[in-house]
């Protein structure tokens, strides 16, 4: 693979998860990621040819895991998000079912769900090991 298509994968938490159309970088705070890399290349790839004037970057929904008596974030669905400047941010919500697939599951489930018009059509879109749909019923 071409090192420039490489995607580089984000251990952090934005401050702000929705509503944000800037290009800057968003406060974030250090979160456990042990999110597949080799699957996670398989959605980039996927959503860098539906989303190709989008820069896309990857995030986790905050949940909390207490640790030595403190709250510490963690992740538990990976997120990737699509933001060209100027326009909407786009997010991909992976819940963890759908993140258990191998890797051409991954690929197949994404074209055959066609997971990039329902994130077009919705903004946030939730998938999961039954399929993609809104995230907002």
């Amino acid at each position: 693979m071409d090192q420039s298509m490489t995607p580089t994968f984000s251990t952090a938490l934005p401050a702000a998860l929705i509503g944000t159309t800037s290009m800057e970088p968003p406060q974030t705070h250090l979160i456990e990621c042990e999110c597949n890399k080799e699957k996670l290349q398989v959605a980039h790839a996927y959503f860098k040819l539906h989303f190709a004037d989008h820069v896309l970057g990857d995030l986790h929904t905050p949940s909390r895991l207490i640790h030595a008596g403190a709250f510490v974030p963690r992740g538990e669905h990976h997120v990737i998000s699509m933001v060209r400047e100027g326009g909407l941010t786009y997010y991909a919500v992976f819940e963890r079912d759908f993140q258990e697939f191998s890797v051409e599951e991954i690929d197949w489930c994404l074209r055959l769900w066609q997971v990039a018009d329902v994130v077009r059509a919705n903004r946030i879109a939730l998938i999961s090991g039954e399929g993609a749909s809104s995230l907002f019923v």
